[in-house]
């Protein structure tokens, strides 16, 4: 009878779903090389054990006679203790005479912090090369096998508290782990994976700067308010107006400063980001029409903003299918008034007569296509919100606030454009001050937690945000329910190069997208396991026979059985890693700041106010 048996290997966050494979191939070459260091680092310890003793006693008097060998024989330890304190340790190495039992411990402790001082520093020395290279000191290559990541490769990340700039990864047994500074990380999990009670508050609880963040519910709002107005002002921008009275809402409009038709152009751009951005949807021709759509709606944001109109006008002369009107304010008003403004005036008057003189079935997809941006208009509340401005991005950074971005129960993406920007307005007034700044980026950095971030707000420039925006000060948490879902918004390549500029990725429980899963089970790598065969004869004797397999560490079946409350983390340059992931109302330190009260009156209030 012949019996596969399988051998687990040691998984160090215990999550076997994921973790169970075939123990790993042995190696005798790797065994005798172990027990070579094991032989090594015992002698080194033995002498030097003799050689600190031998040097304190010899400075104290104590005439030391015990060479490395007898040092170790039992029936000479025995004998020269024989009658003696344990604490006369001088006795070990045979010494005799008088001794100064004071002098002989100071210089021993003095030669203890010697040794292990330089045992330290050449540690650093050797870790350091290691990193640095990431090979290993006998010049071999890359690991060939991939493996779970152990309390020694997450050393860089361990970090006992909350600290700038930096976000909170999970945790492994009780060690709390955290992204280094600069460093964005991106979070894939479907709803209800603990994305926002593991991850969005306590990453908000902890952050000391300004910060955006989306929020699909108001749980968000009302956990982490009050401890954020300890921090700086809170703003809430609902612009459809589903909050009660609890928060002061403030407004935004898409035409503050679009009185230069560069800037114009920009939010143009910002608001055209909003519109589908492959043929997942039918837009086969996206590019084309986003770049169309560009060339209408930025002349009239700059008619809008340089006369007394606002953004509701706008609406009305896309809807009306209206280029007469804005042509007509621009020509009569701004084109006489000369300088920069009648440039802009002459540039904004060719854009719209290049729409004009399309064929009229392309001019009219052109104003449909514009026209799904300005629906969200016809509502009264989201009209209101937006034509009138109460949010200075500059004032926003410098006092540390935080903007809640709270989206509609229904159809989020309707205020997808007005999310984006708002968002954008804040990142370009970031990026100014970074540039600014003698260190080149902002500080303290600018957090921006984007749950549902292809839904609510797919950024157009995001793959650049993602890769430039860390080094700047503008640290991601980027959130998305599963790859296929970013790369139907952003393209497959763009979708790549966002998973890639992402240092950190975290993947929650309950991922099924097969896409994600066999991307995932990629990424965390393959190793070579040992199958042992059992054949068991009829009179009871066994022979058993061993092959190796490769196979991957985290199969697409276990990805999708992975346990409520863990997560695998794939970190640049380090091992993938199984961390836990707590709730924040399990956490003592967060339920006493969710517990605070918010003025709903008061701009900033402090820390004893906030108590």
């Amino acid at each position: 009878m012949i019996l596969g048996i399988r051998l687990s290997a040691h998984c160090p966050s215990r999550e076997r779903t994921v973790c169970e494979a075939m123990a790993p191939t042995p190696s005798r070459f790797g065994s005798a090389r172990n027990d070579l260091r094991l032989v090594l680092v015992l002698a080194s310890s033995w002498l030097t054990a003799w050689a600190m003793l031998t040097a304190a006693a010899w400075v104290a008097g104590g005439g030391p006679t015990a060479n490395p060998v007898t040092f170790v024989e039992p029936a000479h330890i025995a004998a020269r203790m024989h009658g003696h304190a344990p604490t006369e340790l001088w006795r070990l190495v045979g010494g005799v005479g008088r001794v100064k039992p004071v002098l002989f411990w100071a210089m021993l402790l003095v030669f203890v912090c010697v040794v292990a001082s330089a045992g330290a520093v050449v540690a650093r020395r050797y870790e350091h090369r290691l990193g640095n290279t990431g090979v290993e000191s006998r010049g071999r290559g890359l690991d060939r096998h991939s493996r779970w990541a152990g309390r020694r490769d997450l050393r860089g990340l361990l970090a006992p508290r909350a600290l700038p700039g930096t976000l909170l990864i999970g945790y492994q047994g009780r060690a709390r782990l955290a992204t280094e500074p600069e460093t964005s990380m991106l979070v894939i999990g479907p709803t209800r994976s603990g994305k926002t009670a593991c991850v969005v508050i306590p990453n908000l609880f902890d952050w000391d700067g300004p910060a955006i963040v989306t929020s699909t519910k108001s749980e968000v709002v009302d956990t982490t308010g009050a401890q954020r107005q300890t921090v700086g002002p809170v703003f809430v921008y609902d612009p459809s107006g589903e909050l009660d009275d609890r928060y002061t809402t403030v407004t935004w409009s898409p035409l503050v400063g679009c009185e230069d038709l560069d800037r114009a152009w920009t939010v143009a751009s910002w608001m055209c980001a909003g519109l589908q951005h492959s043929s997942a949807r039918g837009d086969s021709d996206w590019a084309h029409w986003a770049e169309s759509g560009k060339l209408l709606i930025a002349p009239l944001l700059f008619a809008a903003a340089s006369t007394d109109h606002t953004i509701v006008d706008v609406r009305t002369w896309i809807h009306g299918f209206d280029l007469v009107t804005p042509l007509a304010i621009i020509e009569t008003t701004l084109l006489t008034r000369g300088g920069d403004v009648a440039d802009d005036a002459a540039r904004a008057v060719s854009m719209l007569t290049s729409i004009d003189q399309r064929p009229e079935r392309e001019r009219g997809t052109v104003f449909s296509t514009v026209m799904r941006i300005f629906n969200v208009l016809n509502e009264r509340a989201v009209a209101r919100s937006a034509t009138s401005s109460r949010f200075d991005p500059k004032r926003f950074l410098s006092r540390k606030g935080t903007l809640y971005l709270c989206t509609p129960r229904l159809a989020p993406e309707r205020v997808a454009s007005l999310f984006i920007g708002i968002l954008m307005t804040v990142v370009t007034e970031a990026y100014g001050l970074a540039d600014r700044s003698p260190a080149g980026r902002l500080e303290p950095g600018l957090g921006l937690f984007l749950d549902e971030l292809a839904n609510v707000i797919p950024i157009e420039d995001l793959p650049s945000l993602a890769s430039q925006g860390a080094g700047r000060g503008v640290i991601l948490l980027s959130i998305v329910q599963d790859l296929s879902q970013l790369r139907a918004r952003y393209g497959s390549d763009r979708a790549h190069s966002i998973l890639n500029n992402h240092a950190c990725k975290v993947i929650l429980p309950g991922v099924s997208d097969p896409e994600t899963t066999e991307l995932v089970s990629r990424l965390v790598g393959r190793s070579a396991f040992t199958d042992v065969q059992v054949s068991r004869a009829p009179d009871g004797r066994e022979t058993r026979s061993y092959s190796v397999r490769h196979d991957h560490l985290a199969t697409t079946d276990a990805l999708r059985q992975l346990r409520a409350g863990s997560a695998i983390v794939l970190y640049r340059g380090r091992p993938p890693a199984m961390v836990r992931l707590r709730p924040w109302f399990t956490v003592a330190r967060y339920r006493r700041l969710a517990q605070r009260r918010f003025f709903r009156s008061a701009d900033y209030v402090g820390e004893r106010a906030g108590a």
